[in-house]
């Protein structure tokens, strides 16, 4: 009788072990340089890999978190942005109401293409606004200057 309970106390100890292992191994799949600069609870988080670069990415889904969007942020990392994912493909905008510093733009088709980029929009061009030239799907806001210093372009294919 002693060795069956000991055995089953054996199980659950293990069963607890792996449930750990797993939430460790996903709480490590964002790397200490892939930290976030931008505090924003309730937003999840993804890894967006473009041309070789890794963006750790709030993920946007909802229309209040699209609304929303880095609107009141003070800053980005160099490695961190933005995604936005819409439920259809259009010429969704974007404005710099209530933002405080410069970011590239970067939309995507549905197959995670990058359909245009808008280099180093200003909080001083608010009210007006900026969409792709063709429909999108996505929407990936970086810092400014990250779009050309990673080159980039019309074509590219993202992964997230």
């Amino acid at each position: 009788m002693r060795t069956s309970i000991g055995t089953f106390i054996l199980i659950i100890v293990a069963s607890i072990a792996a449930s750990t292992i797993v939430i460790s191994s996903q709480a490590d799949a964002y790397p200490a340089e892939f930290s976030a600069s931008v505090s924003l609870s309730g937003y999840e988080r993804t890894l967006v890999a473009i041309n070789g670069t890794i963006v750790t990415a709030h993920v946007a889904d909802t229309e209040e978190k699209r609304r929303q969007g880095l609107s009141g942020t003070n800053t980005l990392s160099p490695q961190e942005g933005m995604l936005f994912v819409f439920p259809k493909d259009d010429h969704h905008s974007f404005w710099m109401k209530d933002m405080t510093y410069p970011i590239d733009i970067i939309w995507f088709s549905a197959k995670k293409q990058i359909v245009d980029i808008a280099y180093t929009v200003s909080p001083e061009t608010y009210p007006e606004s900026f969409s792709p030239q063709t429909n999108a799907r996505y929407a990936l806001e970086v810092p400014a200057g990250f779009s050309s210093s990673h080159n980039l372009s019309i074509g590219d294919i993202a992964s997230w």
